[in-house]
């Protein structure tokens, strides 16, 4: 999603109102693809603060295609969060304090800053829903859809099958 700015934009110290959708590249994040599920919407004000340096604050709102932690299916994840986002062609940032993107000066690219702060709003633990009760660790059925064939239960915890390894370790701290 990109914005052309020298037109928005022409003099220092101005404000427009920023009112875009458009789509944001999918992108990878600690080995799970992060998709969105359509376009993304991005309200906001735009300032020229200096010669080439731009500040973008509003709030985005996504729909994304997440992958459940327990069942491992593809859920629909929909987000909604402020930005604050600072944009310049030059190599020094203004204050230290804020994440920079890199523009050419005349047109804004969304797209990485974007995905910077999906990665800081989705949820850490992603579930599909509160009660997924997600695989089998002996089997692997699904145990939303079906009971599995082995015939191991939650309540089984303690007589699950130990590796044979590890049986040793089993009683350790019952002595």
């Amino acid at each position: 999603m990109t914005v052309n700015v020298v037109d928005m934009l022409q003099e220092v110290n101005a404000v427009a109102d920023l009112n875009i959708s458009g789509t944001v590249k999918d992108f990878e994040y600690m080995g799970e693809k992060i998709a969105f599920d359509g376009d993304v919407d991005l309200t906001s004000k735009i300032f020229r603060v200096k010669s080439k340096y731009y500040k973008v604050v509003g709030t985005v709102k996504a729909r994304l295609i997440l992958q459940c932690g327990r069942c491992m299916k593809n859920y629909k994840f929909l987000t909604e969060f402020p930005v604050e986002l600072h944009f310049t062609s030059k190599e020094k940032a203004i204050d230290d304090d804020v994440d920079l993107y890199y523009t050419d000066g005349d047109t804004i690219d969304l797209d990485e800053a974007i995905q910077t702060n999906v990665i800081m709003n989705i949820p850490a633990k992603r579930l599909c829903s509160d009660d997924c009760k997600g695989l089998c660790p002996v089997c692997g059925a699904d145990l939303d859809i079906e009971c599995c064939s082995c015939g191991h239960t939650d309540n089984d915890s303690d007589d699950q099958a130990v590796d044979s390894r590890f049986a040793i370790l089993k009683d350790f701290f019952d002595k």
